[in-house]
């Protein structure tokens, strides 16, 4: 139950006076909501903030009826960039997309309906279901921000769509071996490390030399360099090591050439890789299955796994997979048990050799069509 109440204010002077207008205060979700209500009859302002009690979002509010769509966007950037999350120039994609629909208005503007418009637009351009999701969740956030903030009192309702593109590729290994004939040395042992371990395209990039112990065997990925912000280790094999150890020598070598540090693990000729989205591409090109994403490794070093009969747990914390999602994901199973399965099954239909169809036994074996009527003893006899 809300309250009605009038302003006191002093003069210059030192005497009181009250405002002429009645002002309210009510409760939503717990916090104490103030308000004037600009009526100077008691009554009208009752009523007046009885609605305001039971809609709090046709309350007059001087925050939330100025707040824009830009000045949300702002906070949104502020919020990736305090928290120094990886994935800021994705954030940066959406808010390109989002901006030239919602630029310039009133965050009490953005309803549900014209939230939905921009999604019938954004198919009819062509955008994946995935794509707008994507935007949808940014704007989700950029009015939970504002929520938080105490800028808006309540969120509009912000509908998402039925995502069915969901990657499945996998390397096969013969494309890989051809890949690896065609690609830069570099390339060649960055996708060895993809095919073997299921690494991000990010995380391999942004490994150090540091970060390899040549007298372990150990490649580790340290705290807070990876998507999920957790670290892990992988041990080499005789033939990485030996690839991973010559690749190392020549690099010394041509730091020595060049009078430069080389910090990655993976180099252009000493300089540091960002991006090699063409030469991928160009290389690609020549395998015989094709284009691939980079990211088809890491689904497939998961299956190796699984084939190999690694356990998934290990093979979790191998490729940093956090759950078992990605085998579920990508129907992932061991090629073994489906073998087992198939020779099961067909053991089993072997053993169905006589099956009950309407009322007659049938013999499928080969060169058999006998039915009941010719084993019925009684069937027989009636016929002597």
């Amino acid at each position: 139950m809300g309250t009605l109440f009038k302003k006191r204010f002093r003069r210059p002077n030192g005497t009181m006076y009250e405002a002429k207008t009645w002002s309210c205060k009510f409760y939503v979700n717990g916090k104490q909501i103030t308000r004037k209500t600009g009526e100077e009859s008691q009554a009208r302002a009752r009523r007046k903030m009885n609605a305001w009690e039971a809609n709090p979002q046709d309350a007059p509010n001087p925050v939330r009826d100025r707040l824009t769509f830009d000045q949300m966007a702002k906070d949104y950037v502020h919020d990736y960039t305090l928290n120094e999350r990886k994935s800021l120039c994705a954030a940066l994609d959406y808010l390109k997309r989002l901006t030239p629909t919602f630029t310039g208005m009133r965050a009490k503007a953005i309803r549900t309906p014209l939230i939905r418009a921009y999604i019938v637009k954004q198919k009819a351009a062509g955008y994946a279901n995935a794509t707008i999701n994507r935007d949808m969740a940014a704007l989700h956030r950029m009015f939970t921000l504002a929520f938080q903030t105490e800028k808006l009192l309540e969120m509009p309702y912000i509908p998402r769509l039925k995502e069915t593109n969901v990657r499945k590729g996998f390397f096969p290994t013969e494309d890989h071996q051809t890949l690896q004939a065609a690609a830069p040395r570099w390339l060649a042992l960055m996708s060895e490390c993809a095919f073997r371990y299921g690494w991000r395209k990010g995380e391999l990039l942004n490994l150090k030399r540091s970060q390899i112990d040549w007298v372990d065997r150990m490649i580790r990925l340290d705290v807070g360099e990876t998507k999920n912000d957790d670290g892990r280790s992988v041990y080499m094999d005789d033939s990485l090591y030996k690839m991973m150890g010559d690749w190392e020598q020549d690099t010394k070598a041509l730091e020595v050439e060049k009078g430069i540090e080389i910090v990655y693990v993976f180099h252009r000729n000493g300089r540091r890789i960002k991006d090699f989205r063409r030469l991928w591409r160009n290389v690609c090109e020549k395998t015989e299955g094709g284009y691939h994403l980079f990211h088809d490794y890491r689904r497939t070093a998961v299956k190796n796994m699984d084939d190999a009969g690694v356990p998934r747990p290990v093979a979790r914390m191998i490729s940093g997979h956090k759950t078992n999602a990605i085998f579920d994901r990508y129907s992932i199973v061991e090629r073994g048990r489906m073998i087992e399965a198939s020779k099961r099954s067909e053991v089993w239909r072997e053993s169905q050799g006589r099956k009950q169809i309407e009322g007659q036994v049938i013999d499928i074996t080969p060169g058999k069509t006998e039915t009941k009527a010719e084993h019925d003893p009684q069937r027989v006899g009636s016929n002597t």
